[in-house]
């Protein structure tokens, strides 16, 4: 990531604001976003010098592990040239000395940058380039599979149609979104439709009247756009079979006849799980769709909680919150507790809460808990209690 998107990054987030983060470095950014206390340091951390002990006389893997000490206790954002220079020229070292390890640190302190990148909960932000026009669109921070999604959107079968996509993974991980930002990225209609129980409520109907009544998919069908048909595996398997033939063919049966599909017709489940009946998160079950229906699906994207999204969405003064959450979470997947999820729905909402002066200890009852029993909850307490 750019010291620039650093920069944005840090600001939205509110750790610094503008005239704050104009001047900062790479790594004064990476510090600030790892540790949000850093601000208070801020100022003081573009100004002062490297600490040093008593000038002397020092062989150059010696002052090696003085400077690299100096800059651990400092902070990253301490070490910038001038200032290894000086420290260089206070150890009275040769010019030629003073440039090799000159060089070898910033090596090294690169490589710990580079580490600190890969550990820091960096988002992606997404920007589209039209070849066309030479345009570029500012997505924004979004989910990390988006640009999966993005690049299987655009691909076109022998038929010249885009291949069917199923999303699948926790509640709350955005699929929806995810579904609504492609729409976006593409200049597209967006087309929804939840669980269904009958297939009328997928192919439309014609009323008493003679008048047909359609349904968000023949529209996306037949006019194109991105079509979202959410919890397809909370749907009945007989309401879905409708929709087999007209993800195989170019062409769909509709109470008014055959349509034809069109050439920007993008078709997109979610669900919970993939499709074969199995549970999700411990113990949810959802329907089981058959073998041929699921290979309708060409391309299957595994859509996780994104934790790096989550935490860009949360401000400075709900970090602590969002600790909560994240300590629960844990606490269910490591002691197996079924039929529980702490998504992030559990962090806006429980922000929301608070925003309303609702104490900590009831949000936490509200929105983690759930009515769980005594014996699960103890578990996901002890892991939440130093924090609360």
């Amino acid at each position: 990531m750019k010291t620039t998107e650093l920069r944005s990054l840090v600001r939205s987030r509110r750790i610094a604001n503008g005239e704050g983060t104009r001047n900062l470095t790479k790594a004064e950014c990476i510090n600030l976003l790892e540790d949000n206390d850093a601000v208070k340091r801020l100022d003081a951390s573009t100004t002062q010098s490297v600490s040093t002990p008593p000038p002397q006389r020092t062989q150059s893997t010696d002052l090696m592990d003085i400077i690299l000490k100096n800059v651990k206790e400092q902070g990253i954002s301490s070490l910038d040239e001038p200032k290894v220079i000086s420290l260089i020229e206070q150890h009275a070292m040769s010019a030629t000395k003073a440039d090799e390890l000159l060089k070898t640190i910033v090596e090294n302190m690169e490589q710990i940058i580079d580490k600190r990148m890969k550990k820091l909960e960096l988002p992606v932000t997404v920007n589209i380039k039209n070849n066309a026009t030479g345009t570029t669109k500012d997505m924004g921070i979004q989910h990390k599979c988006f640009v999966t999604l993005l690049k299987v959107a655009q691909a076109r079968d022998k038929d010249g149609h885009v291949p069917n996509i199923y999303l699948h993974g926790p509640a709350g991980t955005g699929k929806t979104t995810g579904a609504q930002k492609l729409a976006e990225a593409l200049n597209l209609p967006f087309y929804f439709n939840g669980a269904i129980d009958s297939e009328y409520k997928l192919s439309g109907f014609v009323d008493a009247s003679g008048t047909f009544q359609s349904r968000p998919f023949y529209e996306a069908y037949k006019n194109g756009g991105v079509y979202l048909f959410d919890e397809l595996d909370s749907s009945m398997p007989s309401a879905v079979l409708a929709f087999n033939a007209s993800l195989a063919n170019g062409h769909a049966d509709f109470p008014i006849g055959k349509v034809e599909r069109h050439k920007d017709c993008i078709i997109i489940g979610a669900g919970n799980t993939t499709l074969r009946g199995d549970g999700y998160s411990d113990g949810f079950q959802r329907n089981e769709m058959d073998g041929a229906f699921r290979d309708r699906f060409s391309c299957f994207i595994a859509w996780p909680i994104d934790e790096a999204l989550e935490a860009s969405c949360v401000s400075t003064d709900y970090k602590h919150w969002l600790e909560i959450v994240r300590k629960a979470r844990k606490a269910v997947k490591e002691h197996g507790i079924k039929k529980h999820e702490v998504t992030p729905r559990a962090t806006f909402s429980g922000i929301a809460l608070l925003q309303q002066e609702i104490g900590v200890k009831d949000v936490v009852d509200m929105v983690l808990r759930k009515g769980l029993p005594d014996d699960n909850w103890s578990k996901i307490s002890d892991a939440i209690r130093g924090s609360i």
